[in-house]
């Protein structure tokens, strides 16, 4: 019975004598301390303790002699015991008395216990780490019961809200969250409990004991014991109030900004360089007439829209500034509405942002509407050019004017003077005739002034809708017989639907004049043509009149073409009158007059209508 105790026990074991002589051990116990048999038999039990537990090990055994009962040492204590060379190990001893023959003596069952003990200070070290994080952590930290009650909190957490530990520990974290915030947070609890997440993090306010709000932002963890139940919940809170409400000076700052900027018809855009992503303003959007929902957040919604003549230079003076060559980006271009039409823009931007290479990270800017600028910058660009046209005439009329008056008034002078001085009747006579060839010549140059004058002044000239085709037609029955007599052909390939505001008299003035010149300086090697047809030119009508006539010098003549009394083909009944007074009859209908000619090929006289 005791070879088979010694067998079958799961711990060394040592037999002692109440004297303390050892008498007998396991194969275990032989092993463990390293000695033989005969080596250990009648050494003393204290011979397996280091000296400096060896009053400790005495005391145990005292007391175990005076009440004799099992008694454990070694448990939750730093019981050392010493093997035969000399190393030392952890050990938990139990002293249980037995008697054998009659004679008490003493079973002691020992146990190696040094990485149990190992792994106990490893825990209590780490314990100890943690307690020193969560006492002195910067931020706040709680364990929290599954029912929200608070286990344990450092001060962090206690200055956050404002509590006493012991009045927070009173209370759960139910009581002091905003009802706002409350539902989300216990959802996210409830997911956890259940498995289907392991952290959450959110913001939410916890109301102050003072009363006030504060925000924090809290990260939740889970602890569980070995079976994978949940214990309590490990709980990180910071206080972000300050930032929240430099969040909110700076929302409500660019709330005001942006107010201020669409309450002046300002659009406002955001880019973020990095993300490509645009913030447009709600009156960004309104310029375009979308609502807001109808555009996205892509640099793309704006440059899909810039007209094609203007992205270029768009794109340009984006980079130039964006380089850092200029101080700010500015820009007009055209922008497609959501109607269909474009609109100019005034667009300003500025670099407010760089990452660390300095690479441009976030650009703000504004949209202008300068629509109605652009027209009345045209209407003035187009006053000017009028009033410098009406300039170029009137100098012109004024050189005309001193010109021919001037020699006119030399002739009759020089004649006046001779007449006086001649005796002979003959040559009077004579003299007098050329006295009223020179007098009729001065009636016709006044008359012409004056139909200058009159259309220059007359800024009520009756208009009306007129057939372009019928009245072409009507010119051409009233210079039938010569046409057909200089073996002309007038092709009318005007449209019946074509219609023009125009004065009665000075478009068939004008069409009689162009069709007469076509018929007039035809080539004599071939059968003159005259071909009339129209075409939209920037939304204007623009009337082509064509010939195959002997064609203009433009080289030589271009800028004398339409002077008054100006010739150039030398044709003996040609006065450089009607040219002149049809350039002023256009003019006067707010058109122009263009042309193209080449010599014996023809010439091409283009009438840009309002």
């Amino acid at each position: 019975m005791h070879k088979t105790f010694f067998d079958f026990a799961p711990d060394a074991v040592i037999v002692v004598e109440e004297g303390g002589t050892i008498v007998d051990a396991s194969q275990r116990a032989l092993k463990l301390f390293g000695y033989t048999k005969k080596e250990l038999k009648g050494e003393f039990l204290e011979t397996l303790m280091p000296d400096e537990y060896l009053q400790a090990h005495k005391k145990h055994r005292a007391d175990f002699l005076r009440e004799p009962k099992t008694r454990e040492m070694g448990k939750g204590l730093d019981l050392v015991a010493k093997r035969r060379d000399g190393s030392t190990f952890y050990a938990e001893i139990s002293l249980s008395p037995i008697e054998i023959d009659g004679k008490r003596i003493i079973l002691a069952s020992v146990r190696d216990v040094t990485e149990t003990r190992k792994l106990y200070n490893q825990l209590k070290v780490s314990n100890e780490q943690f307690k020193g994080a969560f006492e002195y952590s910067a931020i706040g930290m709680a364990l929290v019961s599954t029912e929200g009650n608070w286990l344990k909190v450092n001060k962090s957490v206690c200055n956050i809200v404002g509590y006493g530990e012991e009045e927070l520990l009173r209370t759960t974290f139910q009581d002091i969250t905003h009802p706002d915030d409350l539902n989300l947070d216990l959802e996210y609890l409830g997911e956890m409990l259940r498995g289907e997440r392991e952290t959450y993090q959110m913001e939410k306010r916890y109301f102050h004991k003072k009363g006030h709000i504060v925000w924090v932002l809290l990260s939740v963890s889970m602890a569980k014991d070995a079976d994978g139940n949940p214990l309590h919940f490990v709980s990180q809170i910071k206080d972000v109030s300050e930032r929240k409400e430099a969040d909110k000076a700076i929302k409500e700052s660019e709330q005001r900004w942006q107010f201020a900027l669409e309450g002046a018809g300002e659009g406002v855009w955001d880019w973020d360089a990095k993300t490509n992503k645009v913030f447009f303003s709600r009156q960004w959007k309104s310029l375009l007439g979308y609502e807001d929902d109808e555009i996205g957040d892509s640099l793309e919604e704006w440059s899909k829209r810039v007209h094609p003549d203007d992205i270029e230079q768009c794109n340009a003076d984006l980079g130039k500034h964006m380089r850092g060559e200029t101080p700010i980006y500015l820009n007009e271009h055209r922008l497609l509405c959501k109607d269909g039409k474009y609109k100019w823009i005034m667009d300003r931007g500025k670099v407010i942002g760089r990452d660390d290479e300095g690479r441009p990270s976030r650009v703000i800017g504004t949209h202008s509407d300068i629509t109605m600028q652009k027209l009345k910058e045209k209407e003035l660009r187009q006053s000017v050019e009028t009033i410098s046209e009406q300039n170029a005439r009137l100098m012109n009329f004024a050189h005309i004017v001193s010109h021919n008056l001037r020699s006119h008034t030399g002739n009759f002078q020089l004649l006046v003077d001779l007449l006086a001085k001649e005796d002979d009747e003959e040559e009077k006579n004579q003299m007098i005739v050329f006295l009223r060839e020179n007098a009729q010549s001065l009636n016709e140059t006044i008359k012409h002034l004056n139909d200058v004058v009159q259309i220059q002044i007359n800024t009520s000239i009756l208009r009306e809708e007129l057939s372009l085709k019928n009245y072409i037609n009507k010119v051409t029955d009233v210079l039938r017989a010569e046409l057909n007599k200089n073996n002309t052909i007038v092709h009318n390939n005007v449209a019946a639907d074509v219609f023009v505001n125009y004065n009665p008299a000075y478009l068939e003035s004008i069409l009689l004049n162009f069709i007469s010149n076509g018929m007039k300086y035809r080539h004599k090697e071939r059968s003159a043509q005259i071909i009339l047809d129209t075409k939209m030119v920037d939304n204007k009508l623009v009337l082509n009149i064509a010939d195959n006539g002997i064609g203009i010098n433009l080289e030589k003549y271009k800028g004398k073409l339409f002077g008054l009394y100006k010739t150039f083909h030398g044709n003996s009944d040609a006065r450089g009158v009607g040219l002149f007074i049809t350039k002023n009859q256009v003019e006067a209908m707010e058109g122009k007059i263009e042309v193209e000619s080449e010599i014996n090929v023809g010439t091409t006289f283009k009438i840009l209508f309002k």
